[in-house]
């Protein structure tokens, strides 16, 4: 804190990131079909690193609707060099949007499955939601975002503080090569 004739000021920064050469949203960039019916637990094959920090999606194949339970982590480092795991579990769903955004996954591994048969898969892709490299505080501390060259509007993403990230799904889902710069203060 900053202390100006004794009375406690916040003293902010203003940052801007630049977001190059984007990947499209993937359902299976990360991991491509991993096999659940091996024993748990099951230490996935990483086939590509995020392009970017954000968000994971996972999706579970469940061939014959006999799963009824599972528990699969997520570790890695975000975008604030933290290292971090997000967990997964059936009660989800089959298909899932991660809320962390990484920078790095480290591993992925399946801790448990019940029911889980022949054809039963995994895959793990990439989302729309952007992790910034510092803390911010308030949603209105990211002032302005744009594609290209285009101002996005307000109602084109959804800041969320929790997890430091700018949900660009709502009206500018990450497209092929897409360019974000993203302003924001932080403190």
């Amino acid at each position: 804190m900053v202390y100006i004739n004794g009375i406690e000021c916040k003293a902010t920064t203003k940052q801007v990131e630049l977001f190059m050469d984007c990947l499209a949203n993937s359902t299976n960039h990360i991991i491509t079909n991993e096999d659940l019916t091996v024993e748990t637990p099951i230490i996935c094959t990483i086939a590509s690193q995020l392009d970017i920090p954000r968000n994971v999606l996972i999706t579970v194949t469940d061939e014959d609707t006999s799963i009824s339970a599972f528990d699969i982590d997520v570790l890695g480092v975000n975008a604030e060099g933290d290292i971090i795991t997000e967990n997964f579990v059936f009660a989800g769903g089959l298909v899932q949007v991660g809320n962390i955004a990484f920078g790095t996954i480290t591993s992925v591994v399946v801790n448990s499955i019940i029911g889980d048969n022949e054809g039963d898969v995994l895959n793990v892709g990439i989302g729309s939601k952007i992790g910034l490299s510092n803390t911010i505080s308030l949603s209105g501390d990211v002032y302005k975002i744009t594609l290209g060259t285009t101002n996005l509007d307000l109602a084109d993403y959804t800041v969320n503080v929790t997890y430091n990230t700018v949900d660009l799904s709502v009206g500018a889902p990450i497209g092929a090569y897409s360019d974000y710069t993203i302003w924001y203060k932080t403190s």
